[in-house]
């Protein structure tokens, strides 16, 4: 019922407990013909069922592609207010039960590598990268791949609204050697797509690996006629999801795998540890 209320300006508070479905199904359509824009506040919290959204919203003001957009963010932490002495700071960081609160409430910061399931991060999304076209990027220093290179492609196909991306990592150095993503991209394109992903790593043998549960069982049918024993389809559920997780884990918790630095990929694994 709101929607239609159109406003130039849009002020939400607290955002790490409002409702990711609030701000984009709601507030988003009631700025529509007035150029409108939003100021997003709140504190920097681990948790909270706006967490995810607003720690996005506020990493693409940081970043050069979206502050062209318009986006712009900066804190303006506790410490910082000159309207407060050094006695009733002292004062409030007393009253936060351990460091990682403080460093939220105080400080403003967003505590990375800090979540319940990835740690890390910084270290393993440690791969300088050239984008080779607005869907595609690759390792900044070219690689080389060899006949015993087994490279395995994760393909993970989104619907009309999520983009499908594609992730190609080598078994023998654990780093990853290519990421593609594709939005709104009709299938026989994707399928296409596909193919030209994989002949990027040749002479290395390339293994495919999908979901195909649900959306992705028709897809793992084609792929299997395309690709025979080159393809490797994954039903996943609850305890065979949850041992995989567990071993990216390792690798992450370890230092072992080592991914490209691109910004919204780094979000998107940090975003897990929020959910």
């Amino acid at each position: 019922a709101l929607r239609g209320h159109r406003k130039h300006r849009i002020i939400v508070d607290e955002c790490k407990d409002v409702a990711q479905e609030a701000v984009f199904d709601v507030l988003l359509p009631m700025r529509l013909g007035r150029q409108g824009r939003f100021l997003f506040l709140g504190t920097p919290k681990r948790t909270g069922q706006g967490a995810g959204w607003f720690r996005m919203m506020f990493r693409r003001g940081q970043r050069e592609e979206w502050m062209d957009k318009g986006y712009i963010s900066f804190t303006a932490p506790t410490m910082a207010n000159p309207y407060l002495t050094e006695g009733e700071i002292r004062s409030l960081m007393d009253a936060c039960p351990d460091v990682k609160t403080v460093l939220e409430e105080i400080y403003a910061e967003i505590l990375e590598d800090d979540g319940a399931v990835f740690t890390r991060l910084k270290e393993g999304f440690s791969v300088p990268f050239r984008q080779i076209t607005p869907r595609l990027w690759l390792p900044a220093e070219t690689v080389k791949f060899q006949p015993y290179d087994r490279v395995y492609v994760g393909l993970d196909f989104g619907r009309s609204v999520d983009p499908s991306v594609f992730s190609a990592i080598n078994h023998r150095t654990k780093s990853q050697v290519g990421l593609m993503q594709l939005h709104r991209v009709p299938w026989p394109e994707q399928m296409a797509q596909v193919e030209n992903f994989r002949s990027l790593f040749a002479p290395a043998k390339v293994v495919m690996v999908a979901d195909a549960n649900g959306l992705g069982n028709q897809i793992c049918e084609e792929l299997g006629a395309r690709y025979g024993a080159g393809f490797l389809p994954v039903k996943w559920n609850y305890e065979t999801k949850e041992r995989d997780i567990t071993a990216m884990r390792f690798l992450f918790d370890e230092a072992k795998i080592k991914m490209l630095a691109v910004g919204w990929q780094h979000d998107e694994f940090e975003d897990f540890e929020i959910v």
